[in-house]
């Protein structure tokens, strides 16, 4: 499966100063947290541990506190996602507590307290960041979201924990994405899977038979839409390969999908698409021997080549 290169996530929380009744507290996170993944290919997923400090200063006062969490450009907390500001499109992801079974939103929030104590004291949070599998390749471009933030004294069940008077913080997650471009063509034996490595195919038909069939599939992987075309060196006929009677031609015929293909010297255009899923687009290509009655023997070849083009 072709993966994708240079994907970089940016994570980036700010560290700001909570004066609460003449104590103070600190929400304290490093100001970058960068990920880059080198190798993704959108059918594994991607997880990201997040992790921060909220310090409190020594007082006689016993505190509590929660952060909840925004949806971003998503249209509902199950529906986070990165978005292209060039194309529109998506890639999902969700923000998960530590344990990564609870989705975190206003309710389902990250919490913690602080006993009365003239020591300052310092608690330790992480939650995570998940791309799940993905059922199409994110198309090459920035994508990007922003969560907000919002940190309350209190508990999040407590009746007054969403009062102005108890509101402490507003911050943000901010999330860059760098998809690279993916654009590549393979020829496989039928219902194999793409295979990066995999750009050449013999068809050995050994003693030839009119009517003789082989055939194998051209998948397609790409992050953007592209255009397959397909030409022949010899005009859509085989000729043979010594010197002994060079104008001897046998004819073939070449279907993809079953549609006849009218083969030439110069590229033709033979399917289109928009960005594939992992497994990539598949086309079946079938090729068929002529009458070659009166060919005299020997051995005779064509080369047929593959164009893959983004657009």
């Amino acid at each position: 499966m072709k993966k994708i290169k240079r994907i970089v996530f940016i994570i980036a929380l700010f560290n700001i100063a909570l004066p609460i009744q003449a104590q103070s507290w600190n929400l304290q996170v490093q100001t970058e947290i960068r990920n880059s993944i080198s190798d993704y290919s959108g059918n594994e997923e991607i997880a990201i541990l997040c992790e921060f400090d909220v310090a409190y200063s020594a007082g006689s006062e016993a505190i509590s506190y929660f952060f909840s969490f925004g949806w971003g450009n998503g249209g509902s907390i199950s529906e986070r996602a990165f978005t292209s500001q060039q194309t529109g499109s998506e890639v999902a992801y969700n923000l998960y507590d530590e344990t990564r079974s609870i989705i975190l939103d206003d309710s389902n929030v990250i919490a913690g307290s602080f006993e009365s104590s003239s020591d300052p004291q310092t608690n330790h949070h992480k939650f995570w960041l998940v791309i799940p599998i993905q059922n199409q390749f994110p198309e090459s471009g920035q994508y990007s979201d922003s969560v907000r933030v919002e940190g309350y004294t209190g508990t999040v069940s407590g009746s007054s924990s969403r009062n102005w008077k108890d509101f402490s913080v507003v911050s943000e997650i901010q999330v860059t994405l760098a998809s690279a471009m993916v654009c590549e063509v393979s020829i496989v034996d039928t219902g194999a899977p793409f295979a990066s490595t995999s750009t050449d195919k013999t068809f050995d038909f050994g003693n030839l038979t009119t009517g003789e069939t082989q055939t194998g599939d051209i998948v397609v992987s790409s992050t953007d839409p592209y255009e397959l075309s397909i030409r022949s060196e010899n005009g859509g006929v085989m000729i043979r390969t010594d010197a002994v009677d060079p104008d001897s031609e046998i004819p073939y015929y070449c279907y993809i999908d079953e549609s006849l293909i009218s083969l030439s010297s110069t590229f033709l255009q033979i399917a289109s698409g928009s960005a594939t899923d992992p497994d990539g687009d598949r086309y079946n290509i079938k090729i068929e021997i002529g009458d070659f009655w009166g060919i005299n023997a020997g051995e005779f070849e064509d080369i047929i080549y593959i164009e893959l083009t983004s657009q």
